[in-house]
């Protein structure tokens, strides 16, 4: 039997939750519905977590496990953006300064991710990486090790590096978090939009106009001075 399409209970949790957003974007004030939306979710993955995490499986229906606790965690990380208020509150970074519901959610998917590792791999490998002592210090702040898994190209080549602060994040991961939140609030938050317009030395700001020089048409390249007057030596002149 193949497994690959997963469980309609995690199909139809997925279906549910973007049908309440919808609804909740479109009919609430947005700040009520980021609260309910977040209490929401996080009572429907308290359920899912207890339920696959204490569930027996045999050799048959663990393949249907792994399966069901990967959907859950790739659709987590598309649904935790909506509750997520900065970059730092999606990578799991920061602790102390997020919200209640915010943090429950990364601390029930990564319990997620912990039995998604030990139902999933081998004895031997779990054997071994139990066997053998790693003496380096583990960072207590850094991004949640299931929002890394599920969101491989997002920290790219950084995956190696401690990175105990959203300031420790390489340019790119941490206009990428910044931007996923600015795209998933119920309405558009011009604070956080000049955020990420001007973090990291304006990087993304030169890179839209870097973008905009190398694509502007030849027929078009001057248009902006075109027909606009200056000055030189109290003397007026057109561009043309």
């Amino acid at each position: 039997r193949a497994h690959h399409a997963g469980s309609p209970s995690v199909h139809a949790c997925w279906l549910y939750m973007n049908g309440v957003r919808k609804d909740l974007w479109d009919t609430v004030p947005p700040r009520m519905a980021q609260r309910i939306y977040a209490g929401i979710l996080n009572e429907i993955l308290t359920i899912l977590t207890v339920r696959y995490c204490q569930t027996n499986t045999t050799e048959v229906t663990t393949p249907l496990l792994i399966n069901d606790i990967l959907n859950i965690l790739l659709c987590m990380a598309q649904l935790l953006p909506t509750i997520c208020s900065s970059g730092a509150d999606l990578a799991g970074l920061d602790v102390k300064q997020q919200a209640r519901d915010v943090r429950d959610v990364h601390a029930k998917c990564n319990e997620l991710f912990k039995c998604l590792v030990y139902r999933g791999a081998d004895l031997h490998y779990i054997h071994q990486a139990f066997k053998e002592k790693d003496d380096s210090p583990i960072p207590k702040n850094s991004p949640a090790p299931w929002f890394i898994f599920v969101s491989p190209k997002l920290f790219g080549e950084a995956l190696d590096d401690v990175m105990n602060s959203p300031l420790d994040l390489p340019d790119k991961t941490a206009i990428g978090l910044e931007l996923i939140v600015l795209l998933a609030q119920p309405q558009p938050s011009w604070p956080l939009l000049v955020k990420v317009l001007m973090m990291r030395n304006c990087q993304l700001i030169r890179s839209l106009l870097i973008h905009a020089v190398k694509h502007t048409s030849i027929d078009n390249s001057h248009w902006p001075a075109n027909g606009c007057w200056y000055t030189v030596e109290d003397k007026r002149g057109k561009c043309e």
